[in-house]
């Protein structure tokens, strides 16, 4: 029955992509692939990793934008998933993360992120800020491993994360990105597919600290309302708050947030900060509109950090956040 589940997995994903018919095709190539490779132990993984490896494809439901970073997704994962019997889950996670002299590029040509150097202690709240194009999602990608530095090393808890299975680096962190990608299904299994020995009571806490309960409730069939293929039938701010309620239920132990809260109202966006405060995660947040609660903003300008405080820190410097914090407070009062 796994396996069956896996394959019926992969082809309702392969057909939000693609439609039907290429989805059925897609997504039984990929199942017969990961099938066949369990027969050639010596160059594949174990039974159980290759039911992980399937599994893993289908989650990025809610950590990938769209077609093309599967692919690229697909590809980086070939070249960075070799099979290391050294590598080790991640057992008993406290959240501490620190980045030592990393160095990121796409082409190996143009540095996107240039000597990273920070920690994170456990618990504490990481606001990554700085204009379009400078390297903040990159940094989210580092810390996933979709890619590889280029030099330097990332870990969690003193570990090298190339030392950790990549199953258990990622069960170990939720993403909440800005387009939250949601499958034709209720709005409870969702929510629940990011952890689903989680029970419906804890499924509700989570979409009440993410605001969007009361919105769930005023439907007829509550949280057995159809979202639709891709969440059609949801606003953009409730697939968002949705998405942010799945990062909560999933209770990793960091938590990484790009621009979670470009769609809600500042009513919606409080109830999320506040939850935010109380929960006892790592938080990586790419948003200027969180930055004030941070335990540190760290300001990227060309792959490169310029500044680090906190906000009252940094608005008393007068650099570049402060100029981001006020372009941002006079769009606000204009709106």
């Amino acid at each position: 029955m796994p396996a069956v589940t896996d394959l019926a997995l992969a082809v309702d994903y392969f057909s939000t992509a693609f439609g039907p018919y290429m989805g059925v095709m897609i997504g039984y190539t990929a199942f017969i692939y990961c099938y066949i490779r369990k027969s050639f132990p010596l160059i594949a993984l174990t039974i159980s990793e290759n039911h992980a490896a399937i599994n893993a494809i289908v989650r990025q439901r809610n950590t990938i934008h769209g077609w093309a970073d599967v692919l690229q997704y697909g590809q980086v994962k070939r070249e960075i998933e070799q099979y290391d019997p050294m590598a080790k889950p991640l057992s008993d996670c406290k959240g501490k993360v620190e980045f030592r002299s990393v160095r990121f590029s796409y082409d190996k040509k143009t540095n996107t992120l240039e000597d990273l150097n920070f920690d994170v202690e456990p618990g504490a709240t990481i606001a990554v800020v700085g204009l379009s194009g400078q390297g903040k999602s990159s940094l989210l990608k580092l810390l996933t491993r979709i890619y590889n530095p280029s030099s330097g090393n990332i870990y969690i808890d003193d570990i090298e994360i190339q030392s950790i299975t990549l199953e258990s680096l990622r069960q170990n962190i939720c993403i909440v990105p800005q387009t939250v990608n949601m499958f034709d299904g209720s709005i409870m299994s969702n929510i629940k597919y990011a952890r689903e020995s989680g029970s419906d009571e804890e499924a509700m806490d989570a979409c009440k600290a993410a605001g969007i309960h009361d919105d769930i409730m005023k439907n007829s069939k509550g949280y057995g309302t159809i979202v639709g293929k891709k969440g059609i039938k949801l606003s953009g701010g409730q697939e968002q708050r949705i998405g942010i309620a799945r990062a909560f239920f999933k209770n990793a132990k960091i938590l990484l947030m790009d621009e979670p809260t470009s769609a809600l109202d500042l009513v919606t966006e409080n109830i999320i900060r506040d939850s935010l405060k109380t929960a006892k995660v790592t938080k990586f947040i790419v948003t200027l509109t969180m930055a004030r609660d941070a335990t540190r903003i760290l300001v990227l300008q060309d792959g490169k950090f310029v500044e680090s405080g906190t906000h009252d820190e940094l608005v008393k410097k007068q650099g570049m956040y402060n100029s981001l914090w006020s372009a941002h407070t006079a769009s606000q009062s204009s709106t």
